[in-house]
């Protein structure tokens, strides 16, 4: 069955959900400005960039539809495994050229809605950018990522081999309390876990994040 599909309502969403991530860019280079006394402009554009690409790269999968229908039912689901490895892909791109170090993936597929996939995205993209950036002093070492769903909930993980980018826990640092304020705003949970001997952050994201996404 084709399901009849409203031009106006789908761009009045559209135009919503344009107005809703303008404002994050906004919020997004508001943080950066104001962190320049701590970051080089270079860090903070850097930080800037990797929002904006995940952005970017939210949009072009919403373009496709779920494997098997012809159109959504919800508009804009996204496959968050998906989303994860083009992330992944940027960070590769943007800051693991020539160096030791390597970045796996062990994603699985699942559809979240996009608002929440967006969260999900930022938050993933800034603790991959933290990692390779900070974590490896000397150049070498491993950047895993993970995505698991069970029936109730999303588990993803960022850990890496390196010298402990955390060492003030869950509440150290402005690029981390961005990281939970996201994570609030879509219900989840973030554990932090970091040493000497490297660092393993965990995010878990309920299923039933239908529920209203907060402004970060």
């Amino acid at each position: 069955m084709t399901l009849a599909i409203d031009p106006d309502l789908l761009l009045g969403e559209f135009r919503h959900r344009m107005g809703n991530d303008l404002a994050l860019v906004v919020n997004i280079l508001e943080r950066q400005r104001s962190s320049l006394t701590q970051l080089t402009a270079g860090e903070a554009l850097d930080n800037a960039v990797d929002a904006l690409m995940a952005l970017s790269l939210l949009y072009r999968l919403m373009d496709a539809p779920p494997p098997g229908q012809g159109a959504r039912e919800e508009s804009g689901s996204v496959d968050l495994g998906e989303y994860l490895t083009a992330l992944a892909s940027h960070v590769r791109w943007s800051y693991l050229q020539g160096l030791g170090c390597e970045l796996t993936l062990d994603t699985d597929s699942g559809y979240l809605p996009a608002t929440v996939a967006r969260n999900a995205g930022l938050i993933i993209v800034e603790l991959l950018a933290n990692a390779a950036k900070h974590a490896f002093p000397k150049d070498s070492g491993q950047i895993v990522l993970r995505c698991a769903f069970t029936r109730s909930r999303c588990h993803c993980t960022v850990e890496d081999n390196g010298v402990g980018t955390y060492p003030n826990g869950v509440h150290g640092g402005q690029g981390l309390s961005f990281v939970r304020r996201l994570t609030d705003s879509i219900h989840g949970t973030l554990n932090v876990a970091s040493g000497p001997q490297g660092t393993i952050v965990s995010l878990g994201i309920p299923i039933a994040a239908a529920l209203p996404v907060a402004s970060p």
